[in-house]
Protein backbone atom coordinates (compact mmCIF):
# COMPACT_ATOMS: atom_id res chain seq x y z
CA UNK A 1 0.00 0.00 0.00
CA UNK A 2 2.85 2.42 0.79
CA UNK A 3 4.39 1.74 -2.63
CA UNK A 4 1.08 2.59 -4.29
CA UNK A 5 0.82 5.85 -2.35
CA UNK A 6 4.33 6.85 -3.39
CA UNK A 7 3.56 6.13 -7.05
CA UNK A 8 0.47 8.36 -6.97
CA UNK A 9 2.05 11.20 -4.95
CA UNK A 10 2.84 13.66 -7.73
CA UNK A 11 3.44 16.74 -5.59
CA UNK A 12 7.23 16.48 -5.83
CA UNK A 13 7.98 15.32 -9.37
CA UNK A 14 11.59 16.07 -10.28
CA UNK A 15 13.45 15.24 -13.49
CA UNK A 16 17.23 15.28 -13.84
CA UNK A 17 18.62 15.84 -17.34
CA UNK A 18 22.26 14.78 -17.08
CA UNK A 19 24.17 16.12 -20.09
CA UNK A 20 21.73 18.90 -20.97
CA UNK A 21 23.78 19.80 -24.08
CA UNK A 22 21.81 22.21 -26.27
CA UNK A 23 18.86 22.40 -23.87
CA UNK A 24 16.30 21.04 -26.32
CA UNK A 25 15.27 18.05 -24.21
CA UNK A 26 15.49 20.12 -21.02
CA UNK A 27 13.00 22.63 -22.47
CA UNK A 28 10.70 19.84 -23.70
CA UNK A 29 10.67 18.29 -20.25
CA UNK A 30 9.98 21.70 -18.71
CA UNK A 31 6.95 22.14 -20.96
CA UNK A 32 5.46 18.97 -19.51
CA UNK A 33 5.06 20.84 -16.24
CA UNK A 34 4.65 24.44 -17.37
CA UNK A 35 2.66 25.14 -20.53
CA UNK A 36 3.04 28.30 -22.58
CA UNK A 37 0.46 30.95 -21.81
CA UNK A 38 -2.89 30.08 -23.38
CA UNK A 39 -1.97 26.44 -23.99
CA UNK A 40 -3.23 23.47 -21.96
CA UNK A 41 -0.84 21.74 -19.58
CA UNK A 42 0.44 18.35 -20.69
CA UNK A 43 0.70 16.95 -17.15
CA UNK A 44 -1.92 17.73 -14.51
CA UNK A 45 0.63 18.19 -11.71
CA UNK A 46 3.62 20.45 -11.01
CA UNK A 47 7.22 19.48 -11.41
CA UNK A 48 10.79 20.70 -11.79
CA UNK A 49 13.54 19.91 -14.30
CA UNK A 50 17.20 20.10 -13.35
CA UNK A 51 19.58 20.35 -16.29
CA UNK A 52 23.22 19.53 -15.61
CA UNK A 53 26.33 19.25 -17.74
CA UNK A 54 29.98 18.64 -16.96
CA UNK A 55 30.98 21.30 -19.52
CA UNK A 56 30.25 24.85 -18.32
CA UNK A 57 30.05 26.14 -21.89
CA UNK A 58 27.21 23.71 -22.61
CA UNK A 59 25.32 24.87 -19.52
CA UNK A 60 25.65 28.43 -20.86
CA UNK A 61 24.56 27.25 -24.34
CA UNK A 62 21.51 25.56 -22.79
CA UNK A 63 20.64 28.75 -20.91
CA UNK A 64 20.93 30.92 -24.02
CA UNK A 65 18.82 28.52 -26.09
CA UNK A 66 16.08 28.27 -23.46
CA UNK A 67 16.04 32.06 -23.00
CA UNK A 68 15.36 32.44 -26.73
CA UNK A 69 11.89 30.83 -26.79
CA UNK A 70 11.20 29.48 -23.31
CA UNK A 71 12.51 32.07 -20.87
CA UNK A 72 9.39 31.63 -18.75
CA UNK A 73 10.66 28.16 -17.78
CA UNK A 74 13.75 29.71 -16.22
CA UNK A 75 11.89 32.65 -14.65
CA UNK A 76 9.31 30.33 -13.06
CA UNK A 77 12.09 28.03 -11.81
CA UNK A 78 10.50 25.13 -13.65
CA UNK A 79 13.99 24.61 -15.07
CA UNK A 80 17.19 25.02 -13.07
CA UNK A 81 20.59 24.66 -14.71
CA UNK A 82 23.85 23.74 -13.07
CA UNK A 83 27.42 22.90 -14.03
CA UNK A 84 28.52 19.61 -12.51
CA UNK A 85 29.08 15.92 -12.94
CA UNK A 86 25.68 14.23 -12.75
CA UNK A 87 27.23 10.77 -12.65
CA UNK A 88 28.88 11.18 -9.27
Amino acid sequence: QQQQQTATDTSAVKVLDVGCGSGYLTACLGRWFHAKEGEPSILPFPGKVFGMDIHPELVQFTKENIETDDADLLKSHTITLQHGNGWL
